[in-house]
Formats: structure tokens, C-alpha cells, sequence
């Protein structure tokens, strides 16, 4: 259990670091006249993934309660079901935290390239 937490300490603060320095990179990658759109349109994707997130959260909860009533050929929803529904998404949360880390490591590595394209462009116009 203490690994768990400290895994997802460390997922969530890699996720609160690359959301904090995104701006700097998207200044180095993209044309300096579709900096603002491209900006905007990070903001915009950024607080509608706020938005979001609570109907994200609680979908596979009932997923997962559904299933269990559905298992133990019950009809009506008991607060068993629930539980088993809200403990089951949690352990996918370690799982998907780690790949989207993966993912936007991975987009670090190619700030450099995309900046040196962008600035080929801009020398070849």
C-alpha cells in the first residue's frame, strides 16, 4: 500500500511539472504568429480536461458496481456493490498514471528536433 502512494505522489507531481513548464516548449517550438492560437488552444484543452475529470471518475466506478451486481445476480444496488465499484477503478489509477507520463516524457525528447524544423522554416521563408 505505502508503494501505491508513493507512486502516485510521484506520477502526480511528474503530472503537475510537465502542466506547469509546457508553456516554455510550445514558445520554442511553434511560429512566432501562431504562438497566441496555440497557447489558447492549450489553456482550452487544459480546463476542459478539469471539467472533465469528475464524470471520468465516477463512470467506471459504476462500471465496475454494475458488474458486481450483475456477478452476484442481485437487482437492486447495495452499498457492497458500490464499494466494490469505487475500490476497483483504484487500482487502475497507478496503471494509466504511468503511461501518461510515458507519453509526455516521450514528448520532451522531441522539443529539440521540432524547434530546429521550426526555425528551418522560418529561415526558408
Amino acid at each position: 500500500m505505502a508503494t501505491d502512494t508513493v507512486l502516485f505522489a510521484v506520477l502526480t507531481a511528474c503530472t503537475c511539472a510537465y502542466d506547469g513548464t509546457v508553456y516554455s516548449p510550445i514558445q520554442d517550438v511553434v511560429e512566432p504568429r501562431l504562438r497566441g492560437a496555440s497557447v489558447a488552444l492549450y489553456f482550452c484543452k487544459v480546463s476542459l480536461r478539469r471539467c472533465v475529470r469528475p464524470g471520468d471518475r465516477w463512470a467506471p466506478a459504476a462500471c465496475m458496481a454494475t458488474k458486481a451486481l450483475h456477478a452476484a445476480g442481485a437487482m437492486v444496488m447495495a452499498d457492497e456493490f458500490e464499494a466494490a465499484g469505487l475500490h476497483s477503478p483504484i487500482d487502475f489509477i497507478p496503471i494509466v498514471l504511468t503511461r501518461a507520463s510515458r507519453v509526455r516524457c516521450s514528448a520532451v525528447w522531441t522539443v529539440g528536433t521540432d524547434k530546429e524544423r521550426m526555425k528551418t522554416r522560418l529561415a526558408a521563408s
